[in-house]
């Protein structure tokens, strides 16, 4: 089971504790606990031992990670869990017969604040947590990403899309079945059009109210 965060900052407060309490006797088998707590060598007790009391974090060693994962699966998984979120929500308060129909733009954004913070905080120690092809693109222009990888970060991204949409999908099925309002179903994947179409020639009157006065020239 991985470390939570409130153990690995108990273990590293413990260790500056035992650090500075290097010169009592109980020092040298805390040390050794510590160590066996933290997976750390035999070189790392002998420096706690020997350093003295009110060193800094420099001599903890740090928490060796138990788990990693490839960039393009970051990007992937965090991907899928954005748009199952960030789309579940608005299924879920546009479609029909939902428990949260009709609920308001404030659940919306709620829901896309939970997804993003959610694919982000899943992704950001693997990839960086991109999340958005433009997101790459900026990322690899600035140089602060490597233009070979790319092409594979966008479609792990793209792949994830496709899984978090499909998963909406599923889990509001009966949902798109009941909803007659072909504009809700498309808000679910995409932004809906607003433009009223105009037949050609098109053409239009600008006219003030009567109301208004203006001077006479």
């Amino acid at each position: 089971m991985a470390r939570t965060l409130d153990d690995v900052l108990a273990r590293r407060a413990g260790a500056l504790f035992l650090n500075a309490a290097a010169t009592s006797a109980a020092a040298p088998t805390a040390v050794r606990l510590m160590a066996r707590e933290l997976g750390c060598d035999d070189a790392w007790q002998e420096r706690q031992l020997r350093d003295s009391p009110g060193s800094s974090f420099a001599s903890v060693p740090p928490i060796k990670p138990e788990y990693s994962m490839t960039p393009f699966l970051a990007e992937f998984i965090g991907t899928a869990l954005l748009v199952v979120f960030g789309n579940g929500v608005v299924a879920n308060v546009v479609l029909a017969q939902t428990k949260g129909n009709n609920s308001g733009w404030i659940v919306i954004t709620a829901g896309w604040a939970i997804g993003v913070f959610v694919g982000v905080f899943s992704a950001q120690s693997f990839s960086g947590a991109h999340l958005n092809p433009a997101v790459t693109l900026a990322m690899a222009q600035a140089g602060n990403l490597a233009w070979p990888k790319v092409g594979g970060y966008i479609v792990a991204q793209l792949l994830g899309a496709i899984l978090g949409g499909s998963l909406v999908f599923l889990f509001y099925r009966a949902h798109f079945e009941a909803t007659t309002d072909g504009n809700a179903k498309l808000a679910c994947f995409a932004t809906a059009r607003t433009s009223v179409a105009c037949p050609r020639p098109c053409s239009v009157r600008l006219s003030a109210p009567s109301s208004w006065s203006f001077p006479s020239s």
